[in-house]
């Protein structure tokens, strides 16, 4: 890769003649300055074998001057002696350590000799001063791709001022790269037919065509399976939910219990194309509650969901489908089933933001045994959601926010409720190898109707009374750390560690339904 310099003029040639044309008829040695003058003619007339003997000069009679030894710098990575330019650059850049130029040529210089950690330093320092800096956001995006931040790469690489059609034509030909790595094969295809389009005839362009040839649409008979275990160790501190004060002394049972987890999950596509993909899976999730086993719980959820790609002003959509059945079981006896059917569409703005629209609707189906034998109490119902996500991305994070309307219309009126929720998350790979998810929730749930059971309980002369209009916010907090488990060579898939935390805190003013949870689990994950 070649760079410019930006602090000269060419138009010093009618001086420097001068200068040189004064100091010889006086005899004397031609100063520091002339040299780098004669360097810079020499450096436009692509006369570099005379631009580097000038500039040597220079630096001969003025080691101190950075001047000199940036348009050394220059001169060397122009022969494509990079590593003889670094060194003049650094020491350039340790005469004059503001100079953004010199940085940037030196960025260039360690980036040609694929130094992109020490390159991504030099740059960065350029970025935070001078952001549109021509063909900046061109190394930037590259070095990106080269460490497989993709989603960084997409964004400076969009964001990069270049003017030379050699640089836009590579900046198009990494976007392309970065979309394909990410599975945005339409974004790809398009980025590859504009580098090809720049310059026809460039090896650039040849690449292109076949990187298309490549992205076409796989065949539909295409398969993929996808598998995920994970057994944990966990301690949950109110396992039966029982009521933050000891109302009807719920709270002098046993609460807390350490215990064990297992998940198993497995996908498979039965149909996989560029535009349309339909998928299988099932997953098995169990519970196992060591000192109190009545409330151990296991869950089965098989699934099917259908997912359509598109391009729309060219930015990528996604529209999609999902159906799944959910039963669940406690102390191995039917608890409750669901099915869920769940339409949702996503549109990517720009690389680093997109937009996601979905509907949700349960059937639920419960097996619990009304409290009191109360009709007011029963827990079948249909539910609806319908909410919105907004999600950023910025390098090695993705936030996320939402706000969602739901109601549950049951058929024991005391738990029909009409709700809003607000979600906020944040995901981030961290130093060491470590990723972080987190995520906050607030669920606000107004329940229309005086409740039957605080009704029936204040009518029976208990020490405990309860008001009768239910009204609830609940807050849920999940916290996880995981990090990649080396494994050996020719292991099958991947090993994650992870550690979570989960609290929900729901506030009602009917203190049954007023409860504080706290879980916390080790994870051993295997994925393939």
């Amino acid at each position: 890769m070649s760079t410019s310099y930006r602090r000269r003029s060419f138009t010093v040639a009618a001086i420097a003649a001068l200068v040189l044309l004064w100091w010889a008829a006086r005899g004397a040695a031609a100063p520091n300055q002339v040299f780098v003058d004669r360097g810079i003619l020499d450096y436009d007339d692509k006369n570099y074998a005379a631009a580097l003997a000038a500039f040597e000069r220079a630096v001969e009679l003025d080691p101190e001057d950075p001047n000199a030894r940036y348009f050394l710098g220059l001169t060397l990575i122009a022969l494509d002696r990079s590593e003889e330019a670094v060194t003049q650059l650094s020491r350039g850049l340790a005469l004059a350590k503001d100079d953004l130029d010199i940085a940037f040529a030196l960025g260039v210089a360690l980036f040609n000799l694929s130094r992109y950690d020490e390159a991504l330093r030099h740059f960065q320092a350029v970025f935070s001063r001078e952001p549109q800096r021509e063909n900046l956001g061109f190394y930037l995006g590259v070095i990106y791709y080269q460490t497989k931040d993709y989603e960084r790469a997409i964004g400076a690489l969009e964001g990069a001022v270049v003017s030379d059609p050699a640089f836009q034509q590579l900046r198009r030909f990494y976007a392309a790269l970065a979309n394909h790595q990410l599975g945005r094969e339409v974004e790809a295809s398009r980025e590859m037919a504009q580098a090809e389009s720049l310059r026809p005839s460039s090896p650039i362009a040849i690449s292109a065509r076949k990187f298309q040839d490549f992205i076409t649409p796989p065949s539909p008979e295409v398969r993929s399976y996808r598998f995920e275990l994970r057994a944990g160790y966990q301690y949950d501190d109110n396992v039966p939910i029982a009521p933050t004060r000891n109302v009807l002394s719920l709270r002098d049972a046993r609460m807390a219990s350490w215990g064990e987890t297992l998940l198993a999950r497995g996908a498979y596509d039965v149909l996989r194309g560029a535009w349309l993909t339909a998928t299988v899976s099932f997953q098995l999730f169990s519970i196992f509650n060591d000192d109190l086993p009545r409330l151990d719980i296991r869950d089965y959820r098989p699934a099917l969901e259908g997912v359509y790609r598109m391009a729309i002003g060219g930015r990528p959509l996604t529209a999609g489908l999902r159906y799944d059945y959910d039963l669940t079981e406690q102390n191995d006896a039917w608890l409750a089933w669901r099915n869920i059917v769940q339409p949702y569409v996503s549109y990517a703005w720009a690389s680093w933001t997109d937009t996601t629209i979905v509907y949700r609707y349960e059937d639920n189906d419960s097996k619990v045994d009304p409290t009191l034998n109360l009709k007011e109490e029963r827990l079948d119902s249909d539910s609806h959601d319908v909410g919105l996500i907004q999600g950023f991305y910025y390098g090695p994070a993705a936030f996320r926010v939402g706000y969602t309307l739901d109601t549950d219309q049951a058929a024991g009126r005391d738990h029909t409720f009409y709700g809003q929720k607000a979600t906020a998350g944040v995901y981030a790979n961290l130093p060491l190898g470590l990723v972080a998810d987190v995520t906050f929730e607030y669920h606000d749930r107004d329940y229309p109707v005086g409740n039957k059971l605080a009704r029936t309980l204040n009518g029976m002369g208990l020490t405990d009374s309860f008001r009768q209009k239910r009204h609830d916010g609940d807050q849920t907090l999940f916290l996880a750390l995981s990090r990649a488990i080396p494994t050996p060579t020719g292991f099958p898939g991947t090993l994650v560690g992870s550690v979570e935390y989960f609290r929900e805190r729901n506030v009602s003013t009917i203190s049954l339904y007023d409860f504080e949870r706290n879980t916390t689990s080790f994870n051993l994950i295997w994925r393939y």
